[in-house]
C-alpha cells in the first residue's frame, strides 16, 4: 500500500517512495505518542495537537508564540478620499472640470436650441407677415383698378379687371403655402395662437368668389364692394400684429405696430381711391355720380387715413418717422393734387358736381402716385 493515513484520518498527499525505511516513521510515531520535555502533552510551540518533525534528535521546546500584535485602528470608509489611491486621486481630479463642462455645455446647447427655435420661429413670423402684406396690396389694386371697368359695363373677364385678379390669386396662393409652414410648426404649441388664427383668415378667403361675381353690381352702392373687400384686407392687416405678439420679441412688437398703422392708413387711401374711381364715368367729357352713403364712406375713410398716420408718427417716433413720410408729405404736385381733390368730393354736398370733370382712369393714375410710394414705405 503505497499511501497511508494520517493520524487525524486524512490521507498522505504523496505515496512513500520504494526501498524507504520505515523508521522515521516509526520514531515521529513514538515521539508523538509520549509526553514533551515540559511536561505537556504532545504541545509544541503553543498549537495542540502537532507533532515534531519527523526523525528529529534532541528536540528543543519550541518557544512560546509571540503576543498578537494590536490591531490597527480604522481609517473610515473606503469610500472616504483619504483612503483613495493616488491614482484614482489624480483621475477624479481630472475628471471634475470635465464632468462641469460637460453639464454647463449640456445647458447651453439647450439654451442654444430654444434661441434657434425662436430665431426659426421669427423667421416664419415675418415671412407669413411679408406674405399678408403682399396678398392685402393685391387685394387693393384689384378693388381700385376694377372699380371704374366694372361699375360702368365691364366684364370681368376684361384684362383690365382678369390682370389684377390673376396676381390676386398667384398672392393668395403664396400666402396659403406659407400659412402651412405655420401650421407645420406650431406642432410644438409656440405658434399655435397664430395657426388658429390663420385658418379663420384662410377660410374667410373662399368667401373672394362671391365677392368679385358681385363686385359693383350695384348702381351708385359702390361701398358694399369695398367694404367686403376692406373687410379681409383689414384681417389681413390684423395678422401682422398678431403674429409679432407671438414672437415675444420687444422690437419685432414695435416695428410691427407700425405697420400695422402705416398699412392702415394706406388701406384708407385705397378706399378713397376706389370710391371715387367707382363714380367717375370712363371719359372726361361728362361729370360722374357719387351718391350720398359712398361720399360719407370715403369721408371718414379720408379722416381715418390721417389718424393712422398720426399712430405711425407716434409709435415710430424714435426710429425716424418724419423722415420716413418725407415721400409723400414732400412737395410732390401730383400727390398734393390728388389729396386735395379727394378733400373736396368728401367734404362737399354737391359731391363730384362741383368739381372739373374727369375720367376714372385720370384719377386712378394720379392717386396711384400716393399709393405706390406708401407701398414702398410699407415694404421697409
Amino acid at each position: 500500500m503505497q499511501g497511508r493515513f494520517k493520524r487525524d484520518g486524512s490521507a498522505s498527499a504523496e505515496p512513500e517512495p520504494h526501498g524507504g525505511t520505515d523508521r522515521g516513521s516509526s520514531h515521529q510515531h513514538a515521539q508523538s505518542a509520549g509526553k514533551g520535555p515540559s511536561g505537556d502533552s504532545g504541545e509544541r510551540g503553543g498549537r495542540p495537537g502537532v507533532s515534531a518533525p519527523a526523525g528529529a534528535s534532541g528536540t528543543k521546546p519550541v518557544a512560546p508564540a509571540a503576543k498578537t500584535a494590536k490591531s490597527t485602528p480604522s481609517t473610515g470608509s473606503r469610500m472616504a478620499l483619504r483612503n483613495w489611491r493616488i491614482s484614482t486621486r489624480l483621475v477624479s481630479l481630472l475628471a471634475l472640470p470635465v464632468v462641469a463642462a460637460t453639464t454647463l455645455g449640456g445647458l447651453r446647447i439647450g439654451d442654444s436650441m430654444d434661441d434657434i427655435k425662436q430665431l426659426d420661429n421669427m423667421k416664419l413670423l415675418t415671412e407669413m407677415t411679408q406674405r399678408a402684406t403682399e396678398l392685402a396690396a393685391a387685394l387693393q389694386e384689384e378693388r381700385d383698378q376694377s372699380a371704374g371697368p366694372l361699375a360702368h359695363g365691364l366684364k370681368s373677364s376684361d384684362y383690365t379687371v382678369k390682370g389684377f385678379r390673376d396676381k390676386t390669386d398667384n398672392a393668395k396662393k403664396t400666402f396659403e403655402d406659407s400659412a402651412e409652414d405655420i401650421d407645420a410648426a406650431s406642432k410644438d404649441g409656440n405658434l399655435q395662437g397664430v395657426r388658429d388664427t390663420l385658418v379663420g383668415l384662410v377660410s374667410q378667403l373662399d368667401a373672394l368668389g362671391k365677392i368679385r361675381r358681385d363686385a359693383y353690381s350695384s348702381e351708385g352702392n359702390s361701398t358694399q364692394t369695398v367694404e367686403a373687400y376692406h373687410r379681409l384686407i383689414t384681417q389681413l392687416i390684423d395678422l401682422s400684429q398678431d403674429m409679432a405678439e407671438a414672437s415675444s420679441n420687444p422690437e419685432m412688437i414695435q416695428r410691427t405696430r407700425a405697420l400695422a398703422a402705416f398699412s392702415t392708413a394706406k388701406e384708407y387711401a385705397s378706399v378713397q381711391r376706389a370710391v371715387i374711381a367707382a363714380a367717375l364715368p370712363a371719359s372726361n367729357a361728362t361729370k360722374g355720380n357719387l351718391s350720398t352713403n359712398d361720399r360719407l364712406y370715403g369721408e371718414a375713410a379720408y379722416d381715418s387715413e390721417g389718424s393712422e398716420l398720426n399712430i405711425f408718427r407716434k409709435v415710430y417716433a424714435n426710429q425716424g418717422a418724419e423722415e420716413i413720410l418725407k415721400p409723400i408729405d414732400e412737395n410732390n404736385p401730383t400727390i398734393q393734387a390728388a389729396d386735395l381733390y379727394a378733400k373736396r368730393v368728401f367734404e362737399s354736398r354737391d359731391g363730384l358736381a362741383g368739381q372739373p370733370a374727369r375720367s376714372y382712369l385720370d384719377w386712378v393714375d394720379d392717386s396711384s402716385t400716393k399709393i405706390q410710394q406708401m407701398k414702398k414705405i410699407e415694404h421697409e
